[in-house]
Formats: C-alpha cells, sequence, structure tokens
C-alpha cells in the first residue's frame, strides 16, 4: 500500500468516526425501536462510531475501485 493510500484510510476513517457516531446511534435506536435516552449512552460507549470508522472506508475503497474498474470498460454489462 502506498503511503497517499494509507493517509487517505486514515483520515476516511476520522472523519467517519468522528462524524457518524451520534448518527449511527440515532439510526441504531430507531430501527431496535429503544427509547432516544439510549443515543448518548450508545455515543459514550463509542462502538458505533468504532466500527463505521474502521469499516466505512474500507466500503468506500471498494465502491471506488468498482467505479474505476468499470470505467475502464471492464464492467459486468
Amino acid at each position: 500500500m502506498r503511503l497517499r493510500d494509507a493517509l487517505r484510510h486514515i483520515l476516511l476513517g476520522g472523519l467517519i468516526a468522528a462524524g457518524m457516531g451520534s448518527l449511527s446511534m440515532a439510526i441504531i435506536t430507531s430501527w431496535l425501536s429503544l427509547p432516544p435516552e439510549a443515543i448518548p449512552a450508545g455515543g459514550a460507549a463509542g462502538s458505533a462510531a468504532y466500527l463505521v470508522g474502521v469499516f466505512g472506508p474500507a466500503f468506500i475503497e471498494v465502491m471506488l475501485a468498482r467505479l474505476r474498474h468499470a470505467g475502464k470498460g471492464g464492467g459486468d454489462a
């Protein structure tokens, strides 16, 4: 992995973890029909922010790779 790619992963992970922790907990509490008081408790635990920060950049990188591959004429269609 090149230094540029590693830095991109680190920056994306940090941005996603910083901005998506409370939003992901709000979505999870809505999805599981939990009381709104569970949002700050989940945000304090930080597990949702951690998971989004870890898997978010990997998901984005896979999607970008597929778009690059499709743009070169190697699509499945």
